[in-house]
């Protein structure tokens, strides 16, 4: 409520200012433009780099994929993913559930799972599933780095099939595996 009568009270003020000394308003305004331009450029960087812990990685290998229809089963190697976004929020050094990232793979998925990829969050207790829903792709592991290059390999070398028959069921809705180093 106190907004109106404040942007008033303000575009009076500069229209004073104006008249009064010129060249101090012309110095303002241009102090102004040039710091929303630099922050504006800096917000674009950041929205640009996945922001909020999304970005386009999975959806980039969807569309270049060539190869026989695959399941990409989604996993984090040890570490936080971490972000910086010092112009558009302010916040510095935040980690992020592993959840929103893989949010991004789940994102670039067809709406009927038909895709010649389809992206799927791994845990080794939902594997049968997973095979069973799924039995004529390949199975693809996508650990997604911290601070390290992501890295796509084929589940069966990954050694984590050994993981399955000793795993127990995740929690619902659980926010990522972390693939042992």
């Amino acid at each position: 409520m106190a907004l109106p009568p404040l942007l008033v009270l303000a575009a009076v003020a500069l229209e004073r200012l104006a008249r009064r000394k010129a060249r101090a308003f012309v110095s303002l305004l241009a102090a102004t433009l040039v710091w929303n331009a630099f922050f504006t450029v800096r917000s674009a960087q950041e929205v640009a780099q996945g922001y909020w812990g999304i970005d386009a990685r999975f959806a980039k290998l969807a569309a270049a994929w060539k190869k026989p229809p695959a399941l990409v089963l989604v996993a984090f190697g040890p570490g936080d993913v971490r972000s910086h976004h010092d112009y558009t929020t302010f916040l510095e050094d935040v980690v992020w559930l592993k959840n929103i990232r893989a949010l991004a793979a789940l994102g670039a998925n067809t709406p009927d799972l038909a895709g010649p990829v389809v992206f799927a969050r791994y845990h080794p207790a939902l594997m049968r599933e997973l095979r069973a829903r799924f039995p004529d792709r390949r199975l693809e592991l996508y650990v997604v780095g911290s601070g390290v290059p992501d890295r796509l390999v084929p589940y069966e070398t990954s050694g984590l099939p050994l993981l399955e028959d000793s795993a127990r069921a995740p929690v619902d809705n659980f926010d990522a595996y972390v693939v042992p180093p």
